[in-house]
């Protein structure tokens, strides 16, 4: 997915580093636009997401804290 990289794929999920009133905007007609931060995972990463699910891999990332901005990263499994 990220030439060069380890990345394979992307985890979806709410952009919990901003405040929670960020999650979901209403544009003008009152639709709501759902937020979604979208974070480059290697294959093991989303292997980890399919066998333990996105919460299990939320919490490792609040125990690990990497630099999800880095696509150099190392796998966190």
């Amino acid at each position: 997915m990220f030439e060069g990289t380890l990345m394979e794929a992307v985890y979806v999920t709410s952009p919990v580093y901003f405040k929670e009133a960020f999650f979901v905007c209403v544009d003008e007609p009152g639709l709501e636009i759902i937020m979604a931060w979208l974070i480059p995972v290697t294959a093991e990463e989303a292997a980890f997401i399919n066998q333990y699910g996105g919460e299990a891999f939320e919490d490792l990332l609040e125990r690990e804290d990497p630099d999800l901005t880095d696509l150099g990263r190392v796998s966190l499994v």
